[in-house]
């Protein structure tokens, strides 16, 4: 449900609630609060000189405790709690879209949805926060970092008549997250809540401490995007196909390279343009530079099956003609440097899933096991420095030519829940398992689409959903979805190009036309940038 948080009065029958004698935050009552010399409160001291320590807190917050806590001092601690606890940056440069404030701190906040704003494009920072506005933007930010809220609070507040309608289930939903052995946000004593009273800077660092402490089911893949202003993509007509780069405002287009139409790009590292066309009567792997020059080709080879472009190295498969196995490839990104492994297996190469270049996994189809509607296939580990191929310990993850990907503690893989021999669609849901192939669980991402792989960007996974129509969706670490678009037919199909700077670039490929869109990693700002 959206929740709009909005800036309103403080309610006429409340007015002469005491602010300075609350300390909810604690558990305690006004009668068991002792004052101490500093500009907090005793029961804040050590949830606050905490928050301090690990990084929560702007400098420029670290006094007047007690004091009333702004729109945009609440902003700057959420923000900085999402930057610590996820470990990303703030972008200091982004646009706001405010008229009445231009502030980092905030747009962050806005991108992320854990705050909104007050109307005709303004966002009020100077105004106070509410109890109830402060529960909407904790609960907001208890989702981005994909905390558990699920279980709301059962016992009702005596003072809800009193909850603004956008509230009422944020502040249930916060009241019922426990962080240790205490509550997030808990009442204001004889069972109220009081939603119109003021919140404070310290009330504003204890919860956020708590919240910071709470289990995440974030994960962190390290970005080795290579920052860039074109995205690329491959185009055709009725006899070519074509590598194109648009800029990202969408003002220039330009085509690179003219191929046949199994021309595909693997993947774009430094100066570079990795691709490949792989044809029945022609096979290679060449590279481009970004500017369109210096096209050649790396690899020349009728039996390419497919390949693999790691940051440092190729990788690709070879039938070996008349034989019964495959070959596996590798070379540096000049084409140099070769190393090559002959299995007795028929292959799939699946992806490089660690940052150590010595290792990658393999599908490999399970000849024993086809009796079973869906074909079972199992991963295997070759490590190019030591020449073995793993037999033992493998993952039977009933898939097959699907590129995996790791945070380096787990593998995460796409598993299909319909049998592509007896439906044309076929639905996946993605699974992850231990860097040692134990303990397989099923993210319950449910209609994942085919054709798409999964795209890590920070926190989450990136992926395509079929739900009421194509629409991408991020992938949590320990379960669940969220769609980022909400298209609702399926006239379009929909490949994700790259995710660079927190923004989703994307393809919407039709019957008669092409879109070049893109979408903020959080789901604003959805446009397109280029029509064919």
């Amino acid at each position: 449900m959206k929740i709009k948080v909005m800036s309103i009065l403080l309610c006429v029958s409340l007015i002469g609630q005491n602010v300075t004698a609350l300390a909810e935050e604690a558990g305690h009552n006004e009668s068991k609060v002792v004052e101490s010399d500093v500009s907090y409160s005793q029961w804040a001291e050590e949830s606050i000189k905490n928050a301090v320590e690990v990084g929560l807190v702007p400098e420029d917050l670290q006094s007047d405790y007690k004091d009333k806590i702004t729109r945009v001092e609440f902003c700057r601690i959420a923000v900085q709690t999402y930057v610590v606890k996820t470990e990303s940056e703030l972008n200091m440069d982004i646009e706001t879209p405010f008229t009445d404030v231009d502030d980092a701190y905030i747009t962050t906040a806005y991108n992320l949805k854990i705050v909104s704003g007050v109307g005709d494009d303004k966002f009020a920072p100077d105004n106070y926060i509410t109890r109830q506005e402060a529960a909407v933007m904790l609960n907001n930010l208890a989702y981005v970092l994909n905390i558990d809220n699920s279980i709301p609070q059962s016992e009702k507040f005596v003072d809800e008549s009193y909850f603004a309608d956008w509230a009422k289930s944020a502040v249930y939903s916060v009241a019922g997250i426990k962080s240790g052995d205490t509550y997030v946000m808990t009442g204001t004593g004889n069972g109220k809540f009081s939603p119109w009273m003021n919140y404070t800077r310290e009330q504003a660092v204890a919860t956020m401490y708590r919240l910071f402490n709470c289990e995440s089911k974030v994960f962190r893949f390290i970005d080795v995007s290579d920052r860039d202003d074109y995205v690329y993509f491959e185009n055709s007509d009725n006899s070519n196909k074509y590598i194109i780069r648009l800029s990202k405002d969408g003002k220039y287009l330009e085509q690179l390279v003219c191929g046949g139409i199994g021309l595909n790009i693997e993947k774009v590292v430094g100066d570079y343009i990795y691709y490949s066309e792989l044809n029945m009567d022609k096979s290679y792997i060449a590279r481009v530079k970004k500017d369109g020059s210096d096209n050649k080709s790396i690899v020349e080879d009728s039996n390419i099956r497919e390949f693999y472009v790691s940051k440092n190295n190729i990788y690709y498969i070879k039938t070996n003609e008349g034989e019964q196995y495959d070959s596996v490839i590798k070379m540096d990104l000049n084409g140099g440097n070769i190393k090559k492994f002959d299995s007795d297996k028929n292959l799939d190469l699946i992806g490089l899933l660690t940052e150590n270049d010595g290792i990658i996994y393999l599908s490999v189809l399970n000849q024993e096991k086809q009796t079973s509607s869906i074909p079972e296939t199992d991963i295997y580990e070759l490590n190019f420095d030591t020449m073995e191929f793993s037999e033992s310990d493998i993952i039977n993850y009933k898939a097959y030519d699907d590129e995996a990907v790791t945070d380096d503690k787990y593998i995460y893989y796409k598993v299909p829940q319909v049998a592509p021999i007896s439906q044309p669609l076929v639905f996946y849901d993605v699974y992850k398992c231990n860097m040692d192939r134990s303990n397989e669980t099923e993210l319950n991402v449910m209609n994942v689409a085919d054709g798409e792989r999964l795209f890590p960007y920070k926190n989450c996974m990136y992926t395509t959903i079929m739900n009421d129509g194509y629409n991408i969706a991020r992938v949590y670490g320990n379960g669940g979805s969220q769609a980022i678009t909400n298209y609702k037919d399926f006239s379009y199909r929909i490949n994700i190009l790259e995710i660079s700077e927190g923004v989703l670039y994307y393809k919407m490929t039709g019957d008669t036309n092409i879109k070049i869109c893109c979408v903020n990693v959080n789901g604003r700002d959805n446009k397109v940038l280029y029509e064919f």
